[in-house]
Order: C-alpha cells, then structure tokens, then sequence
C-alpha cells in the first residue's frame, strides 16, 4: 500500500530515495490470492492514485464482503470465472425458476455446480459413449448449459476460464468465442 499510494521523496540530489513506481506506468496487476486484506489493499491503493492499471483477480472475492461492490464497477478490475453462469442465459433462467418452485429458495452453487456436472457428463455419454474421454481429447470447446462451457482437449482439468467484469451493474463475459 505504501508503495503503491505513497508520494515518492527524493533526496538532496533528487533522486528517488525508495523504489516508486509512476502513476499508469504498470499495464495489470495480477492478485494471486483470495486473501481479502491483500487485495482489498491493491484494490484501495488503485483507487487512491487514481490509477488506470487493470486489476486481475478472482471470482472468489465476490464471496467476501469486504470490498464495495460498486469498487467493481467503477475500478478497472477483471477477475477470472471458471464457475460464471450468466443470468441472461435461459438455462440458468429455467434451472433456477424450477428449483425455487420446487424447494422455495435459491440454490447453493454447489446445486448449481451439480446439476451442470450431471448435465455435461449425460451429454458427453450420449454423443462419446462410454469412452467419452476420447471425445473430449478431439474437441476444444464444448459449450456448457449453466456455464461458458469446458476445454478438456489434451488435459484433465478445465482449460477454458471465461473472464468477467463489471458493466452496468451486471457481471459479463469479457470475450467470448
């Protein structure tokens, strides 16, 4: 924080007495963690330069509330989505419309995540059979139905992270395919 909002001082020959870095002279900073007091800190230093450095980090921040969420909007801060659903998305309309109906609350993501999974997997078995590895190991993009979609080509985990930002209030997809 000192770093980042901190004026730089310079000595009698007018040089930098501390390593200082220029306003809008970094592209990103890159926040490798979930911890909320570091990057509530970064978050607060942006703020407090008046930088336009772009802020990248994770959607796990959102879970706290320890930033304001108009911080979202107004700073330039993008953070990787590997669990987004848009709520435009039809399907995401219907699941949840029909889960409400059903139990009369919201559902957990860990309902949300379930029901994608069951969905992915069903469709998967139907298109590969039972080795549907094989299928997934020949395409590179399948889209999902509550989420962007799954990039399991030469790979166990995941390989498409859609990115998000803040816009007009709503949390949207910065490129989609």
């Amino acid at each position: 924080l000192s770093m980042l909002a901190t004026p730089t001082e310079y000595d009698e020959y007018h040089y930098p007495k501390q390593f200082t870095l220029k306003r809008d002279s970094l592209g990103s900073i890159f926040v490798a963690s979930d911890d909320a007091l570091i990057y509530a800190k970064v978050l607060s230093s942006i703020e407090t330069r008046k930088d336009s450095v772009v802020v990248l980090g994770s959607e796990n921040w959102l879970d706290q509330a320890v930033v304001d969420a108009g911080k979202y909007q107004d700073l330039p801060v993008i953070l990787t989505a590997p669990n987004f659903s848009s709520t435009t998305n039809p399907y995401f309309q219907a699941f949840m419309k029909k889960f409400i109906k059903i139990h009369g609350r919201a559902p957990s993501s860990y309902a949300k995540y379930g029901y994608e999974f069951m969905l992915f997997i069903g469709d998967q078995l139907k298109k590969n059979g039972v080795y549907f590895q094989d299928g997934l190991n020949t395409t590179n993009f399948i889209p999902g139905h509550l989420i962007e979609g799954y990039n399991f080509q030469f790979s166990h985990d995941n390989q498409l992270i859609p990115f998000v930002r803040f816009k007009d209030g709503k949390m949207v997809v910065i490129e989609k395919r």
